[in-house]
């Protein structure tokens, strides 16, 4: 799931970016739609990982053990030398 979730990342803010960057460089528009490529990466951004989020949620939650693990008893040194 992390593997998957860095490359959708990586896409979701590399691509709007530069592909603005390269529009704007083409079109003389500098840099308004580098801009809008940033502002379309941070909502992509944050769909990515509210997808992730939600499908973290999903998986199964280890229960802890219902046994509690037993104290052993403690023998003063001193009382194991009298007997």
């Amino acid at each position: 799931m992390a593997l998957d979730m860095s490359w959708r990342l990586a896409a979701v803010v590399l691509v709007p970016i530069i592909g603005g960057y390269e529009l704007d460089s083409r079109l003389g528009t500098t840099p308004f739609i580098t801009v809008v490529g940033f502002l379309l990466a941070i909502g992509g951004v944050v769909i990515v990982m509210r997808q992730t989020v939600q499908a973290a949620n999903k998986l199964p939650v280890p229960k802890a053990s219902t046994v509690a693990p037993q104290p052993t008893p403690q023998v003063a040194p001193d009382q194991d030398k009298r007997q």
